[in-house]
């Protein structure tokens, strides 16, 4: 076989030294059928899905292989039912191509089985089950323009014969493929490269970008390892022409590359930038305004940081992927510019502050997600209404909830329970394309979102995930039903002796059925009521001291204030500032709210700052008596001038007390509680809009009966 070959490349090249038009006459087409030949019995040709003629095995010169599946010879008509526009014929008669792709081979590719095609210009087996390493001979083949063979199990190296003069489209994804990638200094033509997936290490080599015509570059989850080569726009062995070629797209997903991205990149007309699952580092805000032609800007889990420009230069932008990083600042609302944008995915990123309403204009947007930490603002205005900040194109989908306690990393069962929230969807068809919508629920204070049954929504006040928390007393319908029951069953027996027990019985379930309507919400007209208010002392003082401490120990104040509720059946009407107002069904619900609430604020862990003020320090027995003794000196005097008699003697309580202990610590909080019947009915309640609840003061004010307690910090 090897004198065929060589008998071949003389008369080839005898022909193109004759400056004839080269012919692949009978010996040579004889050689280029016993390669194909050897192809098909070291590939499990019997099994291929397509071999129409290939089982023709016999070595007559009569066998026409120009007619098997899959193979092209050198002429025009063959060549245009190919739809190959790029083959050339510069040897006529001869195979040209070979394009087998999806078609059941297997084993690997012996190196006889293209030595004897010289003529070879294209070849697909992509989709098969190759394995082994690439062929010599193939990758030396003379005139080869495509080689397509991703999707298969070959291994090895590649060997730097394959990046020719004339090699235009390398295609070797999804394979085994170790080691670095070779120098491509004389891959002048190659336009297309792609070897994603496959186990190739090294650095990126610094001519890559020195091919004129590459328009793709894909090395996407490899181990290819080091920064990203840094240029300007003048270095010819960086860039080249490659600037001639239009745009770029390089993909380097999935590697383990460090560094940060180079302002050089943007000489590329990039248009698609994918830099996932890396270890980069530094800002992007300067690369990513500068670059004009950019559609796909994917970065995410990387370790970059900064904020996102104020500007895009792009007006071209579809995907914008940066999930995973430490990106901070504001959302710019220049993004909403970016008519073509169909995903914006922002999750695990610190970006703060609100939706731009900008992103009305995005009529394709199809994907939108800002989840995990995402868009935290944060809200002083403590009255500000459940999902006022969301923008006008997303509304809340009340048919629709999901379960949320994946999302969370403190979620605790506590016996099944889980956090649900509603869906969020486009509002009034102003984003008709828009299919997922995931944000944050913080961003709308957790709004319309509720625990499974027998479970409270709390919220934390250090932005960490909030928790379902069981509500105390609370018995489920079958337990109800389980006492009464054993009630009727004990009565049944026992019919003489049960009077009592029947009494009590009966006291009991009135007991359960005021304790469950106290848990359903505050009073209804007509029914005896109780309010509670309470105030801050000092607290604008205490804002314009200092109001980063006072932010904090604000947002401790109103944690423990809603906490405390859960214990005493207690329903927040209103806030106003630092100030609640609380309702209760019975006055003793409100006086054990008040002592939980003072006890928690004596022992909460308040800022440093805030304990360093006068009107917040720590306050002992001893300075108050102190204080008191001097007040009783004073009034002493002053009675007597006026012939009175003073009250005991202060000093006295001294043996009574313990004068280290701390009555004042932190905010001190002014409660004051007031009983009555409600003037309003139970649905005013429910919504308490600011005229209702100015109502149902002025209606309460009026009882008789009310009775005022005022409770301190001193309480």
């Amino acid at each position: 076989m090897k004198a065929h070959i060589l008998w071949c490349a003389a008369l080839q090249a005898w022909i193109s030294v004759g400056a004839v038009a080269q012919l692949c006459l009978q010996s040579c087409q004889l050689l280029e059928r016993e390669s194909l030949q050897v192809l098909y019995a070291s590939t499990g040709g019997p099994s291929w899905i397509a071999r129409q003629g290939w089982s023709a095995t016999g070595s007559s010169t009569n066998d026409q292989h120009c007619s098997w599946s899959g193979v092209t010879c050198c002429s025009s008509e063959q060549i245009a039912a190919t739809g190959q526009g790029n083959l050339s014929c510069s040897a006529s008669g001869g195979v040209v191509a070979l394009l087998l792709p999806r078609n059941g081979l297997l084993g690997s590719l012996p190196d006889a089985a293209f030595q004897g095609l010289s003529n070879l210009q294209y070849v697909d087996l992509s989709g098969n089950s190759l394995d082994g390493t690439l062929p010599p001979a193939l990758a030396a083949a003379p005139n080869l323009i495509l080689l397509h063979l991703g999707a298969n199990n070959l291994a090895g190296t590649l060997p730097p014969s394959l990046f020719s003069s004339s090699i235009t489209s390398i295609q070797l994804d999804n394979n085994q493929l170790t080691g670095s990638l070779p120098s491509m200094a004389d891959a002048t033509a190659l336009a297309y490269l792609s070897l994603s997936h496959n186990i190739m290490s090294g650095t990126i080599p610094r001519d890559l970008f020195g091919c004129p015509l590459l328009s793709e570059f894909n090395m996407d989850y490899n181990q290819l390892t080091g920064t990203i080569p840094t240029g300007n726009q003048t270095s010819s062995d960086w860039l080249g022409n490659i600037i001639e070629s239009g745009t770029f797209a390089l993909r380097l997903r999935g590697n383990q590359l460090t560094g940060s991205l180079p302002l050089s990149l943007s000489y590329l007309a990039l248009e698609v930038l994918d830099l996932g699952v890396n270890n980069l580092t530094g800002e992007v805000d300067v690369l990513l305004a500068n670059m004009p032609y950019l559609m796909s800007f994917i970065v995410d889990d990387n370790q970059l940081q900064g904020t996102l420009p104020e500007e895009f230069l792009t007006v071209t932008l579809r995907i914008f992927q940066i999930q995973g990083n430490n990106f901070s600042g504001t959302l710019p609302a220049s993004l909403g510019s970016q008519r073509s944008l169909t995903a914006v995915q922002l999750d695990e990123n610190p970006i703060s502050g609100p939706i731009p309403e900008s992103f009305i204009g995005l009529e394709h947007l199809t994907i939108f997600t800002a989840l995990r930490g995402t868009l935290q603002s944060d809200y002083q205005d403590t009255a500000q209404q459940p999902g006022a900040l969301l923008p006008s194109f997303l509304a809340f989908d009340l048919e629709d909830y999901s379960d949320l306690s994946h999302d969370f990393a403190a979620k605790k069962e506590l016996g099944g329970a889980y956090l649900t929230c509603p869906a969020l969807v486009q509002n009034n068809n102003q984003l008709a394309y828009l299919d997922t919508v995931l944000i944050d629920p913080y961003y709308y204070r957790y709004a319309y979102c509720k625990c499974s049954s027998g479970y409270h929504l709390f919220l934390q006040a250090d932005n960490s995930p909030p928790q379902c928390v069981l509500i105390q007393g609370r018995l489920s319908t079958g337990a109800i039903a389980g006492i009464c029951l054993g009630g009727i069953f004990a009565l049944a027996v026992t019919i003489l002796g049960t009077l009592y027990l029947l009494g009590a019985f009966w006291v009991s379930l009135k007991a359960l059925a005021r304790r469950r309507a106290k848990m359903q919400g505050p009073p209804g007209n007509g029914q005896p009521l109780t309010l509670l208010s309470t105030d801050v002392e000092r607290s604008t003082e205490l804002w314009e001291w200092n109001p980063t401490a006072m932010d904090a120990a604000i947002r401790l104040h109103d944690q423990i204030i809603r906490k405390a509720l859960l214990a005493c059946y207690g329903h927040e009407l209103t806030t106003e500032g630092d100030a609640f107002l609380i309702a209760f069904w019975e006055p003793a619900d409100a006086v054990k709210f008040c002592i939980i609430v003072q006890q928690a604020l004596l022992a909460a862990a308040w800022p440093e700052q805030l304990l360093t003020h006068v009107h917040a320090a720590s306050r002992t027995t001893s300075a108050l008596l102190q204080d008191a003794m001097q007040a009783s000196r004073q009034s002493k005097s002053d009675a007597a001038g006026r012939g009175d008699v003073c009250l005991e003697d202060p000093a006295a309580l001294q043996k009574q007390v313990h004068k280290a202990d701390t009555v004042f610590r932190g905010l001190r909080v002014r409660m004051s509680i007031a009983s009555g019947t409600a003037d309003q009915s139970k649905a005013v309640f429910e919504t308490f809009p600011e005229v209702a609840v100015t109502q149902a003061r002025a209606g309460f004010n009026k009882g008789s009966r009310a009775t005022h307690t005022a409770l301190q910090n001193n309480f």
